[in-house]
């Protein structure tokens, strides 16, 4: 026996189709008790100028705590957001900042091999009494340490002897 699962859902499309056109006829019994219809034109109940300044003093209120409140709202938005942005150039800031340190230590690092094999070469040529040419990776070595004293040192040693 099929088609009871395709027949439980059509009476409740039907039944949910029911309850939506009560609401529309309730609505339609609502909006009559409000104004006032004769020969078609429509005609509005008379307020006195008293109730009609009630009215507008409580509308005044009401439209300047909403515009408050839209105030507040746009001013907490700007702060997170001008907030996260902030937080994101510190932490992009800080990053820039630390691969620099990495870089330099990099760096550094390098130039102190350079350094050692300059003047381990420098001493070489110094044993083997090749001035120019120590006197050569001295000044580089130093190029690369310029406040090293015992590069210093063994330069002004071979100005001496040279």
């Amino acid at each position: 026996m099929g088609g009871e699962g395709s027949m439980q859902v059509m009476n409740t499309i039907i039944r949910n189709n029911r309850n939506y056109l009560r609401k529309k006829r309730m609505f339609k019994r609502e909006r009559k008790v409000n104004v006032i219809s004769d020969n078609k034109k429509l005609k509005f109940k008379k307020l006195s100028s008293s109730v009609i300044e009630k009215y507008k003093i409580e509308l005044r209120l009401k439209f300047r705590k909403e515009e408050n409140l839209r105030v507040i709202c746009f001013t907490l938005f700007v702060l997170i957001i001008s907030s996260v942005f902030l937080y994101g150039v510190y932490l992009e800031y800080q990053k820039d900042e630390e691969t620099t340190a990495q870089n330099k230590l990099y760096q550094l690092k390098i130039n102190r091999k350079k350094y050692i094999y300059l003047i381990e070469d420098g001493d070489k040529w110094l044993l083997k009494r090749h001035y120019k040419n120590a006197a050569f990776q001295y000044k580089k070595a130093l190029e690369l340490f310029p406040e090293d004293s015992v590069t210093k040192i063994k330069l002004l040693e071979i100005k001496g002897v040279y």
